[in-house]
């Protein structure tokens, strides 16, 4: 039914609203409180919001934590940058460094984390950057959120190596062609590939 965009029956709404409730029950396992969540999954994005910051605090165990986010990457949801401001304060440590994944390799996500490190409402040293995921922002494909994440880094040795790579492929792009041999660059030996802890 979802699939074809037919509204829910009332069964199945009620049933995704009881799991939005016990996922949230402090009195159920872990497990079962899991089970919960995943299942209200179901429901569109927009009607599990309010039970975000319920879920992304210190106290709610890291499982818990972890689907949360995930939904919240599978969503796409532009607010998603916003319920993840409002609830940094009160994230652990890995759950800090998800969120700032989410942040990172979502292009659209990137202006409003660029905005949250200007603006000092989180700490640039918090989102724990390093060498490589700040390649996300000064590699980025937008101009202007290159320039903006230059203004913020001095790693000019992250821009300098960007510039070796592309010399090297410009090389072996040339090298090819003047001997005829197939264009076999080997591209994935240059690449980087985010792998997601729940893609694990």
């Amino acid at each position: 039914r979802m699939a074809l965009q037919l509204k829910p029956s009332e069964q199945l709404h009620v049933l995704l609203s009881n799991a939005q409730r016990d996922a949230l029950d402090t009195l159920k396992t872990t497990n079962e409180r899991l089970e919960w969540l995943q299942l209200a999954a179901l429901s569109p994005f927009a009607e599990r919001i309010t039970m975000i910051p319920d879920l992304l605090d210190s106290r709610v165990p890291n499982t818990l934590q972890r689907e949360v986010l995930k939904q919240m990457w599978e969503s796409d949801s532009p607010v998603v940058p916003e319920l993840l401001f409002e609830a940094w304060d009160g994230l652990g440590p890995e759950s800090r460094k998800l969120a700032t994944d989410i942040l990172l390799y979502k292009a659209t996500y990137h202006n409003p984390l660029l905005a949250a490190m200007e603006s000092g409402r989180v700490k640039l040293g918090e989102f724990n950057l390093d060498l490589e995921r700040r390649r996300a922002l000064l590699f980025s494909e937008d101009a202007e959120i290159r320039r903006r994440a230059e203004s913020l880094f001095s790693d000019s040795g992250v821009v300098q190596r960007a510039e070796i790579i592309n010399q090297y492929i410009s090389k072996r792009v040339k090298r090819y062609l003047q001997v005829g041999a197939p264009l076999a660059i080997g591209l994935g030996q240059l690449e980087w590939r985010l792998v997601l802890p729940w893609q694990i």
